[in-house]
C-alpha cells in the first residue's frame, strides 16, 4: 500500500512539473513572439525614417534647383535689358553725331 501511495505522489508530482514546464515553455513562446513583433515595429520605424530623410533631401534639392533657374532666368532678362538699354543709348549718340 505504501508504494502504491508513493508511486501516485510522484506521479502528481512529475505531474505538477510537467505542467509548470509547460506553463514556462508557453511564456517563453509568447516572449519571443512579443520580442519578433518588437524587432519588425523597429525595422518599420528606420524603414520610415530613411524615406522621411530621402524626401526631405530630395524636396531640398528640388527647392535649390528652383531657386538656381529663377537666378538665371533673372540675370539673363537683366542683361538683356541693359544691353537694350546700351543700344538704344548707343543709337542715339549716333544719332546726334551724325544729326547734329
Amino acid at each position: 500500500m505504501l508504494v502504491i501511495i508513493t508511486i501516485n505522489i510522484i506521479i502528481v508530482i512529475i505531474f505538477i512539473i510537467s505542467i509548470i514546464i509547460i506553463i514556462i515553455v508557453i511564456i517563453n513562446i509568447i516572449i519571443i513572439i512579443i520580442v519578433i513583433i518588437n524587432i519588425i515595429i523597429t525595422i518599420i520605424v528606420i524603414i520610415n525614417i530613411i524615406i522621411t530623410i530621402t524626401i526631405i533631401i530630395i524636396v531640398i534639392v528640388i527647392i535649390i534647383i528652383i531657386i538656381i533657374i529663377i537666378i538665371v532666368i533673372n540675370v539673363v532678362i537683366v542683361v538683356f535689358i541693359a544691353a537694350t538699354m546700351i543700344s538704344i543709348i548707343v543709337i542715339v549718340v549716333v544719332l546726334f553725331l551724325i544729326c547734329p
